[in-house]
């Protein structure tokens, strides 16, 4: 029997307004872009140790092979992380995304963080072993989305909110409360509050 049940997952996506043409991409289409692990930033994407020695040479490429054969989005459980911030939306000058999406229509994965490479045997699958990352990066609380290179390179979501950086510019911020309202008044447009950074101000 088929479960028809969806569970629709509450995340977001930290993104910088650098490249206007994306953000406008993702607004107008409600789509975010999925690509190949290994032009992801993390220089250890993908790597695991083998718990019995030597990795044959055909175990090896079957791996590598399905690891290039999924295509992964990146999202987080975290609506509100300085370092995200940061790191991903151009030191607050960018937006956080909240959308929902449906594991009815995609493979939803909480990322797994290690102390160390994740250890696998032969029959360990490509998405498995990208479902696991060092301690380094908990604070990301990753979600993954996959899918299979033959499919559509683009995640459907639903945009909820766009919350806008505390360093937007000023030009960023009115072109996106315009571009709402024009595209999905359906959308919330919210600002962090500066309340709790009193001290900054003289």
């Amino acid at each position: 029997m088929v479960n028809n049940t969806s569970i629709r997952k509450i995340l977001y996506k930290y993104r910088s307004l650098d490249n206007f043409d994306l953000f406008l991409d993702i607004l107008i289409n409600k789509r975010l872009y999925a690509t190949k692990y290994s032009l992801m930033n993390d220089p250890m994407e993908g790597l695991f140790l083998f718990e019995n020695g030597t990795i044959q040479s055909a175990v090896r490429k079957k791996i590598y092979n399905e690891k290039n054969d999924l295509k992964i989005c990146c999202l987080s459980e975290n609506e509100d992380s300085m370092l995200m911030w940061s790191h991903y939306s151009n030191s607050h000058k960018g937006v956080i995304l909240e959308v929902e999406v449906s594991d009815l229509n995609y493979d939803i994965v909480n990322v797994k963080y290690e102390n160390n490479l994740s250890t696998y045997n032969a029959d360990v699958s490509a998405k498995t072993i990208l479902s696991s990352k060092l301690i380094h990066w908990e604070y990301e609380k990753e979600v993954r989305i996959f899918q299979k290179n033959d499919q559509n390179k683009y995640i459907n979501v639903e945009i909820k909110r766009i919350i806008l950086g505390r360093r937007i510019s000023e030009l960023h911020k009115i072109l996106i409360q315009k571009l709402v309202l024009k595209i999905d008044r359906n959308i919330i447009v919210s600002e962090i509050p500066y309340e709790d950074f009193e001290y900054l101000k003289f």
